[in-house]
């Protein structure tokens, strides 16, 4: 079973008129899909002017997937609704929007749940009311962390999880690694990361039921 994602922008006309243009938004799409290719199956793409979606190969990288496109789509937030279930062939892997199947009609479903919503918020449906029952509670805590991110803190992260060292984070932002290590520190990211482990193997069992 794949994982689709499909996203909205909270108050994106609002955004726009601020100088946000759709060109920056595609722009970050390509940007993500590059930086993030070995987790996509199917790039990620704009719709509906204000709707993002993508499918990712492995369940178990959701946590990844999902903290990692609200980073490069910054200062837009998003709400992000996930599918796990079968897809149907065959794939396009260049257009997810042309797709369907089960995971799709999930992602839908989860991202109509929260659709009221005015924070940034992530829902999980695969199918198995005890796993989103759980990814649920966990999602709503991390998403209640990041909303208090800085810039500075989101790029820290970003480079700490990518260069898997401060000091290689910090050339990387042109900082101190002792600055690198304040801001994850301060984003409380040991217990984000934990979070996210404990999802990601909770998924992943999910997601390999019936492959």
């Amino acid at each position: 079973m794949h994982a689709v994602v499909t996203a909205d922008v909270i108050g994106s006309k609002k955004l726009f008129s601020e100088g946000y243009t759709k060109e920056s938004f595609n722009t970050s799409a390509k940007k993500y899909n590059q930086m993030m290719t070995q987790y996509i199956l199917t790039g990620f793409s704009i719709s509906r002017g204000d709707e993002i979606q993508g499918v990712i190969v492995n369940a178990e990288d959701i946590p990844t997937v999902v903290r990692n496109l609200r980073y490069f789509f910054l200062p837009a937030r998003l709400r992000i609704g996930i599918g796990i279930g079968h897809i149907d062939e065959p794939i396009d892997y260049e257009n997810s929007w042309d797709m369907d199947g089960q995971a799709f009609h999930r992602a839908r479903n989860a991202l109509d749940t929260i659709k009221d919503r005015k924070m940034p918020c992530t829902y999980v449906i695969s199918g198995n009311p005890e796993v989103d029952a759980t990814a649920n509670v966990i999602y709503t805590l991390i998403n209640a962390i990041e909303a208090k991110w800085t810039m500075p803190q989101w790029e820290a992260v970003y480079a700490y999880e990518r260069c898997g060292t401060y000091k290689a984070a910090g050339e990387m932002l042109g900082v101190a690694a002792q600055n690198v290590a304040k801001r994850c520190k301060a984003a409380l990211w040991n217990a984000v990361k934990e979070g996210e482990e404990h999802m990601s193997r909770l998924l992943g069992a999910v997601g390999r039921e019936e492959d």
